[in-house]
């Protein structure tokens, strides 16, 4: 299709020409307006260009080549090609709008309807219809000679004559085709081809694509894209000197900037750092060996200056009072499967066995006197300073200890024990530290000072002047506290006490643990009742208003199992009778507290249930008189299973240990398991 101004390029030169040889006396028309423009491909390309589009993207699917994109340019900004409607400085969009409303059948006032005109020489509608009817300012001229260029022949035409396309230099258009199964080989000069039957390659058919390591995309069974994996691709815009680095977190190639050595400096035994430019780095004489071989049986010896060969020179093999220079490491033993022993008293067999160092069939090395050996393969071993000492088989002294006597006694308060460890018994432990002691079998003391156990199987871990005195008591540190019963623990702190059977302090300051079972920590908490939990955090120094115990928060678990009669709660469950009084809630004389309990009552096998919840204060006079506001304090029922006929009540009692005991009684005519927890906040006067 013809196209008057933006045909390729052969058509574009003829049209031209042809304009050229057209008498001045013909009448004008806008290049437009020959019937062959149109609105999706001269329309669209003016509004592009119009747009500030150029190149390649200003002729894109309008049948133009990319290659013609600077003639079309050309042709637009002709001055005298009559595109620029408006007669602004450029181009604009409202003059290939009006171009475009034109190619579409427009005309009169629709050409230039809602349009901005700008400040042209025609920013009038009426200037733009006489210009449009005036064929666009198109002018004619004399043409007196046209040279045929290159591609063209015909000229020099000086009054009439023929310009034609060189079809030796421009290619005719292609008037030929080839079948299915060939290609073009070849084109001739007036268009015609030459085809060829295409090679087919291989019989086979591929079906699926995989990619294998380092490329991603696979498989593709119909169609896809192969990549490079992206933990396989390289980094594309690295600057000079940069290297690659791989990148964990991202999975990524990446450009880095090398770190560049400044220096280097020479460590031990080596010279000629630091280096900062050039340099060289060897080592120092005292690390070179001889450059020659040395002689059969000669050695490498210092000589003074440098490493040289030598014959090794015989050293005497005895041992002798005040130790030997033998120049290689001392061996003392047998090389035969004889036993070796060092014996002091009046040799051989009649004196005391200070170590035995068994052969290689033996049970290895063992410190114990021979006159009282009566437990196979048990060892007893002091190591460390000469105060250190053990009493019996199977005790040890792993070290520490110094020579003196001013250590502290915790039994006796005094400054005037040993300062070296004991381990005083069968299979006792002290591991290190000084003044420590153990008295009883298996106890054990792993470090600290001045610590001392006193019960079998007692532990202390450390720390300083603590005390364990159970059986199986335990101190783990601290300073200054004391497990003076069975199964009793402090874990720390200092001052803290725990006197009864598995009573715990847990650490703090100056907290006690005084009944069965029971607990405290913080600072001056005691836990008075069996199985309370006290906690108090008194305020620090002498002038603090509380003494120990006097005021802190506490829980206990109390419990019991009856039918058809009252039966108080105690710390533990009991089938008849009244707990002890050592396992009900104890009040001193002088003390007051706020109670805050919840009791479940559960009758077995069955789901009648009931609870209650008691909150009251309780106070006792000097004289153990108990004082319970409100009075009564009434439990009030908060949920059962069904109207039960249970009751619950409490009061006081007078049975059991110093103090006055807070009961709660319940009664039922069938058995049942009874169940509290009691908060109490409480202060002693």
């Amino acid at each position: 299709m013809k196209r008057p101004f933006f045909a390729p390029i052969r058509n574009a030169l003829y049209a031209c020409l042809c304009a050229l040889l057209t008498t001045i006396a013909q009448a004008q028309t806008c290049p437009f307006d020959d019937g062959n423009s149109s609105l999706t491909v001269e329309g669209v390309i003016l509004t592009r260009y119009a747009l500030g589009i150029t190149g390649a993207p200003l002729v894109a699917n309008t049948g133009i080549n990319a290659a013609d994109a600077p003639t079309v340019e050309a042709s637009i900004s002709c001055p005298s090609c009559g595109l620029n409607i408006t007669g602004n400085p450029t181009m604009t969009v409202a003059d290939a709008t009006i171009i475009s409303r034109k190619l579409a059948g427009f005309s009169g006032a629709q050409l230039t309807d809602g349009l901005a005109l700008g400040s042209g020489t025609r920013n009038t509608p009426a200037a733009v219809q006489s210009f449009l009817l005036a064929g666009c300012g198109a002018t004619g001229g004399t043409v007196t000679s046209i040279t045929a260029g290159s591609g063209l022949t015909g000229g020099t035409i000086t009054g009439s004559g023929t310009i034609a396309v060189n079809t030796s230099v421009i290619q005719n258009r292609v008037s030929g085709s080839c079948t299915v199964g060939s290609s073009i080989r070849a084109i001739a000069a007036d268009g015609s081809v030459t085809c060829q039957t295409d090679a087919t390659g291989g019989t086979g058919t591929v079906t699926s694509v995989f990619t294998g390591v380092g490329l991603s995309g696979g498989p593709i069974t119909t169609t896809g894209t192969v990549n490079i994996d992206p933990t396989y691709r390289l980094p594309q815009a690295c600057s000079n000197n940069q290297i690659a680095r791989y990148n964990a977190t991202a999975n990524v190639w990446e450009c880095l900037t090398p770190a560049v050595v400044t220096s280097v400096a020479t460590g031990p035994g080596l010279v000629g750092g630091p280096i900062t430019a050039t340099g060289t780095v060897g080592l120092a004489t005292t690390q070179l060996l001889p450059t020659t071989a040395c002689a059969t049986n000669q050695i490498i010896k210092w000589n003074g200056t440098a490493w040289a060969c030598a014959s090794e020179t015989a050293v005497s093999t005895a041992w002798t009072q005040g130790g030997n220079a033998f120049g290689v490491p001392g061996v003392i033993g047998t090389t035969d499967t004889q036993e070796f022993k060092i014996v002091a008293g009046s040799g051989g067999t009649g004196g005391r066995l200070l170590a035995y160092l068994g052969s290689s069939s033996s049970n290895g090395m063992k410190m114990e006197t021979t006159s009282t050996v009566t437990k196979p393969n048990t060892i007893s071993v002091t190591v460390g300073s000469a105060s250190n000492s053990f009493g019996f088989l199977g005790a040890t002294v792993s070290g520490g200890g110094y020579g003196a006597i001013d250590c502290y006694d915790v039994v006796t308060a005094l400054t005037n024990k040993s300062c070296g460890n004991s381990a005083a018994d069968e299979f006792a432990v002290v591991a290190g530290g000084f003044g420590n002691r153990v008295n009883k079998p298996q106890g054990t003391i792993s470090g600290g000072n001045e610590n001392t156990t006193e019960e079998t199987g007692d532990t202390v871990g450390g720390g300083s002047r603590n005390r364990a005195w159970g059986p199986n008591a335990t101190v783990s540190g601290g300073r200054s506290n004391q497990a003076t019963f069975t199964d009793s623990t402090v874990s720390g702190g200092a001052l803290n006490l725990a006197t009864k059977r598995g009573s715990a302090v847990l650490g703090g300051v100056n907290n006690q643990a005084t009944a069965q079972y029971a607990t405290a920590l913080g600072r001056g908490a005691v836990a008075r009742n069996y199985g309370q939990f006290a906690h108090a955090s008194n305020g620090e120094g002498l002038a603090s208003p509380f003494a120990p115990g006097n005021a802190q928060y506490s829980r206990m678990v109390l419990s019991s199992t009856g039918a058809g009669f009252t039966t108080n709660m105690g710390a533990r469950p009991l089938a008849l009778g009244v707990p002890v009084g050592d396992e009900q809630m104890r009040f001193l004389p002088n003390q007051s507290a706020f109670v805050d309990a919840t009791v479940l009552a559960k009758e077995p096998g069955t789901s009648n249930a009931m609870a209650w919840t008691i909150k009251c204060i309780v106070m006792v006079d000097s004289a153990g008189t108990m004082t319970l506001s409100p009075s009564p304090c009434v439990p009030a029922v908060q949920q059962q299973t069904s109207a039960l006929p249970w009751t619950l009540t409490t009061g006081q009692s007078a049975v059991g240990l110093a103090g006055t005991i807070l009961t709660i009684r319940q009664n039922s005519p069938v058995g049942i398991k009874w169940v509290a927890t009691v908060n109490v906040t409480e202060m002693l006067e």
